[in-house]
């Protein structure tokens, strides 16, 4: 396989992401993205999984790997962050007496008046 090309079947949605995942990073680097150079440390038994891993999610480029890295981790972050809100929501609303049923009714009411 050659720099740019998925190993995907070309009409699956992971394939498709995939190819948007090459052109969104680099994109940004063919466009004139500023650019620094950071070393960091890998142990020689991480370094066939990074190889692996940066084959797959960045066609090879280091660089396209761990941006895809960084934003991924930046979704975990936001989901754990919504699940913590979720969890307050969810206590606050048991304290004031109120139930699942009554947050979707007012759900439904504040939508139907759009």
């Amino acid at each position: 396989m050659r720099f740019g090309e998925s190993s995907l079947p070309p009409t699956s949605s992971a394939a498709t992401a995939h190819s948007g995942l090459h052109l969104r990073c680099n994109a940004g680097t063919l466009a004139g993205m500023s650019t620094k150079t950071i070393g960091f440390a890998v142990s020689e038994e991480d370094e066939p999984r990074l190889e692996r891993l940066t084959q797959r999610f960045g066609h090879g480029n280091r660089s396209a790997f761990l941006r895809e890295a960084m934003h991924q981790m930046e979704v975990v972050d936001r989901a754990g962050r919504l699940a913590e809100l979720q969890a307050y929501g969810v206590e606050r609303s048991a304290a004031a007496g109120l139930t699942h049923e009554d947050a979707v009714e007012v759900v439904r009411r504040a939508l139907s008046r759009r």
